[in-house]
């Protein structure tokens, strides 16, 4: 049997218990985030070190994790429940594969991978990590552009920062705005987001001209306390960041400062007469869609323009999933509240985690930053057509 040392104490590592069972198997034992005064509990992510002697000839080691309930919006249900559940490895926390797991048939237990090992360390996710250092050295990128402004909202309820970055000409006549990581576990927003930021600031005379026209107006990871703790849904005082958008209800500022402060910015816009026609809220799932929850302002209207991003998304990009129903409501949303208190087009875009269908596989860190770089001409056209 291999020994093994498992390794969660680091900035993003998972909340989780682990041991090594008889047959040299490690099993995973997680720890679900909980929603404060509510039922609801979610565990998505796992992001881990498998440490093994030096030396130790390449090979794999059986992970199984443990079976584990969600809740969402007061419905149980088991995590990890569809036929497969997919993973990625990396020999140095660079360089990231997919690998794909399966149900266990071991009583007690939900998944199991193969993970290969060698001597040495393999790391272990969910989705390519996206980790505060990541978002740091981004930020001291665009802190060296000229093209761009970077300034803090606030403060999460731990004292973190909350940056904020501007793209563009401060008074370009549109904006857009997207949020990312209002949900820790979900990575694939926060690589589309660097994606953008490579293609604007790509020194083209293209990016130059769209600049001088749009302002990208971006909060690049809103749940930063969730992200470093290695969370799944919840902040550290238990509350959903995509819950609590009502137009009349205002952000508690102690429990929530992350809302409180982004809903000060939109209101700000508001007064300025600068507010985004367009507004994204950036997440993960196992479905892929468009949720576009649809407001009692101008609903037909609503339902025109959204039809026509999601053209737009299909002509530029590999999306192909779909869209909520019509008549789809979900009240207290981002997108919904926004809608309503401001009349912009807002919604929620989850990113399909574990296979994107227009990619025919997996999406990876790069898929997503394709995506996001794509996802800059989609913009422009909609505001151009839409206007």
């Amino acid at each position: 049997m291999i020994p093994v040392f498992v390794d969660t104490f680091f900035p993003n590592g998972s909340p989780l218990h682990w041991r090594q069972a008889e047959d040299g198997a490690v099993e995973l034992y997680p720890i679900p985030d909980h929603a404060r005064f509510s039922p609801n509990r979610q565990f998505t992510h796992w992001h881990l070190r498998l440490h093994v002697p030096p030396g130790t000839p390449p090979g794999t080691l059986a992970v199984r994790i443990a079976k584990v309930m969600n809740c969402w919006n007061g419905r149980e249900a088991p995590a990890m429940s569809r036929k497969f559940v997919r993973g990625v490895v990396s020999a140095d926390g660079i360089a990231w594969s997919g690998l794909d797991g399966c149900a266990s048939d071991r009583e007690g237990f939900a998944a199991e991978f193969a993970v290969p090992v060698a001597g040495g360390v393999v790391h272990f996710a969910t989705l390519v990590p996206y980790t505060e250092a990541d978002l740091e050295r981004l930020l001291a990128r665009l802190g060296r552009s000229p093209l761009a402004r970077v300034y803090n909202l606030g403060s999460t309820v731990e004292g973190r920062a909350l940056p904020f970055f501007e793209l563009g000409r401060a008074d370009a006549p549109e904006s857009v705005f997207l949020r990312a990581r209002a949900h820790p576990w979900e990575t694939g927003g926060s690589w589309l987001i660097e994606g953008l930021v490579d293609r604007l600031l790509d020194g083209s005379a293209a990016s130059q001209a769209l600049l001088d026209g749009v302002r990208f107006c971006v909060q690049p990871m809103a749940n930063r306390d969730g992200v470093n703790r290695g969370m799944s849904r919840f902040t550290v005082t238990g509350m959903d960041l995509n819950r609590d958008w009502h137009p009349a209800v205002p952000h508690d500022p102690v429990l929530a400062p992350e809302n409180a402060v982004l809903a000060l910015w939109f209101a700000e816009q508001h007064r300025l007469g600068r507010i985004p026609r367009l507004a994204i809220d950036l997440h993960n799932d196992d479905g892929g869609n468009l949720h576009f929850s649809h407001p009692t302002r101008d609903p037909e209207a609503f339902v025109a323009r959204q039809a026509r991003f999601e053209e737009l998304l299909r002509e530029h990009t590999w999306f192909t999933e779909g869209h909520t129903a019509a008549g789809f409501h979900n009240a207290g949303t981002f997108g919904e509240g926004l809608s309503e208190q401001y009349g912009i087009n807002a919604f929620i875009w989850e990113l399909r985690a574990t296979q994107a269908d227009g990619l025919g596989r997996q999406p990876l860190a790069a898929d997503w930053k394709q995506l996001g770089a794509a996802f800059v001409e989609v913009a422009a056209r909609y505001l151009r057509e839409t206007a």
